[in-house]
């Protein structure tokens, strides 16, 4: 609760002074559906430009092929027109995860809802009077980590302590992360003077769950991300102007 309050503070200081700096600003309140997965590759890994697109389409193909846990993000967020481009943090609670990660031994499968405390940071181009498209980082943090099962006694909360265990050719070493670092890339549309919407995709870069499989004969890593689709709508309380 206390690190809410810091954030929150934090968030409208930043409202503040963005008014006092002569820019446009806007503070209103945001929410919508999350359809997520878990992925188990590696973030992007792009060495020249031609290998851009092979990432790209990968991360396509991966997503059409998904099982998707819906969720939702709802909080509040800031835009500072500043003329040529808009600023937009934001400040939502985040509800991700991964449905049917894995089957208890009764046959029942298990979901594992993964909820943060998001914070990202959007700058925007507008590129026709009612769209705009928005790219930027984000930053979460870990407030619940459960998972859901239709057999009640797999609905828990999970242990995310580090812990490493013995298998027939070696030892894994599982390590979870409480901080979810990504990129957003989104489009939004003005419906009304009163209500704009949008839809936005997140690249998970940070480690959700990263083992270390240490064999006897050669290493592997196996490193979980977060890969979460978004829309939502957004409503202005109050606008000032330059």
């Amino acid at each position: 609760m206390r690190k809410l309050s810091i954030i929150t503070a934090a968030f409208l200081l930043m409202f503040v002074g963005f008014q006092n700096a002569n820019a446009q600003a806007e503070l209103g309140v945001k929410g919508g559906l999350n359809l997520t997965t878990w992925s188990q590759d590696d973030s992007f890994e792009v060495d020249n430009v031609n290998d851009a697109g092979g990432e790209v389409s990968d991360t396509y193909n991966e997503l059409l092929d998904a099982t998707m846990k819906p969720g939702f993000h709802a909080g509040i967020y800031a835009m500072f027109d500043m003329g040529a481009f808009t600023i937009t943090p934001e400040l939502l609670y985040s509800q991700k995860g991964s449905k049917d990660y894995y089957t208890a031994p009764t046959g029942e499968s298990i979901s594992l809802n993964w909820d943060y405390l998001s914070v990202p940071v959007m700058f925007g181009v507008q590129l026709f009077d009612v769209i705009g498209l928005q790219v930027g980082p984000q930053v979460g943090y870990l407030l619940t980590h459960k998972q859901k099962s239709d057999a009640e006694a797999y609905n828990d909360e999970v242990n995310i302590d580090d812990v490493t265990f013995t298998v027939a050719d070696g030892t894994i070493k599982r390590t979870y992360g409480k901080f979810d670092l990504g990129v957003a890339l989104g489009v939004t549309f003005d419906v009304s003077g009163r209500i704009n919407a949008g839809v936005r995709y997140t690249h998970g870069l940070g480690k959700v769950i990263n083992e270390d499989y240490q064999r006897t004969t050669t290493n592997l890593d196996n490193v979980t991300q977060n890969r979460t689709l978004q829309a939502f709508i957004g409503i202005p309380l109050t606008t000032t102007e330059r």
